[in-house]
């Protein structure tokens, strides 16, 4: 199932949230040992939010963060500001608050394509009557 570009950034950072503990292997050891003073500026950058608690990541949410820093610069602009402040949300929520994100992530990511697929067109809905609101709002005080 194809998922609309508007989503793939809150996926991607979502999908972060998923990664599972899994036995180390020897590229999570080395993302385990990456300190924050080891990345470079680009990453630094668009992994900010998460300076504070970088060097106490797990090696497999680094590993995957660094994979997402990867493909950042590829994004439009737009999805660039999204992820960062999808990026800045997370790095505000409580251990708890995450762990309800990964079980809501991984409720969504096993329901059946039907489901999923009026699960996303009532998401657009609600998003588009959202974008309808501001503009009348902005119209308004206008």
């Amino acid at each position: 199932m194809s998922i609309a570009p508007k989503y793939a950034v809150m996926l991607t950072v979502l999908s972060f949230a998923m990664t599972a503990a899994v036995p180390i292997s020897a590229v999570e050891l080395a993302a385990e040992r990456l300190t924050w003073e080891h990345l470079s500026d680009p990453q630094r950058k668009i992994l900010a939010p998460l300076e504070n608690e970088w060097n106490q990541l797990p090696g497999h949410e680094r590993q995957h963060l660094l994979g997402t820093a990867q493909w950042y610069p590829k994004l439009t602009r737009r999805q660039q500001q999204r992820y960062s402040s999808r990026l800045l949300e997370w790095s505000k929520l409580s251990l708890e608050q995450r762990n309800l994100v990964r079980k809501r992530y991984h409720e969504l990511d096993t329901l059946p394509p039907t489901q999923r697929l009026a699960l996303e067109r009532r998401w657009q809905q609600r998003e588009a009557a959202k974008e309808v609101q501001r503009e009348q709002q902005q119209s308004e005080s206008r």
